[in-house]
């Protein structure tokens, strides 16, 4: 029996970055810092970062971080995490995000949060020395195929059965001699 079994293939790829606190506050609203683009499942990836938001709606006081997938593709299934580093040099989960989509989601070019943290508890929890460092994550998920090779089992069961190799006891029955293991 021949047979193909589907299994979730993980292929990830991380990226942390800097953000100068003051040089991004002074940035305008819509400005845009990003990571280095980097690699994830045979995709590559950047993360883009909105110090004071991407538009007016975004209220300015508000950091925006999504993702984008800059190689070309469809139906991409991703975890996206994105966290900062406390200012004892430890992951936050007070700020950790986890979002999964397939992309690119329907109608956006990439996905992520509008309102991620404040300005104002981006300096006071994560601010050293002028600077935040944002990790991020991406995990891409495949749905491959595996191929199962058929099963041979009943054939060595078999010999098993009709051999007399690793048999430690026999059977006499009707005059005919049956080779058996006592376990």
């Amino acid at each position: 029996m021949k047979g193909v079994a589907h299994t979730n293939m993980f292929d990830s790829g991380f990226v942390s970055f800097k953000l100068h606190y003051s040089e991004a506050k002074d940035l305008a609203i819509g400005d845009l810092v990003s990571s280095d683009v980097f690699s994830a499942g045979g995709h590559s990836w950047r993360v883009k970062c909105y110090p004071r938001g991407c538009s007016e709606a975004d209220k300015v006081e508000h950091i925006v971080i999504f993702l984008e997938l800059m190689s070309k593709s469809n139906g991409v299934k991703a975890i996206f995490d994105v966290f900062f580093m406390d200012k004892n040099s430890e992951p936050s989960p007070c700020h950790a995000r986890r979002s999964v989509h397939v992309y690119p989601p329907k109608g956006y070019t990439d996905w992520g949060w509008p309102s991620f943290i404040t300005r104002t508890e981006l300096r006071a929890l994560y601010v050293v020395n002028g600077w935040a460092t944002i990790l991020c994550g991406v995990i891409v998920v495949r749905d491959d195929p595996l191929a199962v090779p058929s099963s041979d089992i009943g054939d060595h069961l078999g010999q098993l059965l009709d051999g007399a190799d690793g048999s430690d006891v026999s059977f006499i029955v009707d005059g005919k001699k049956f080779a058996a293991c006592k376990l």
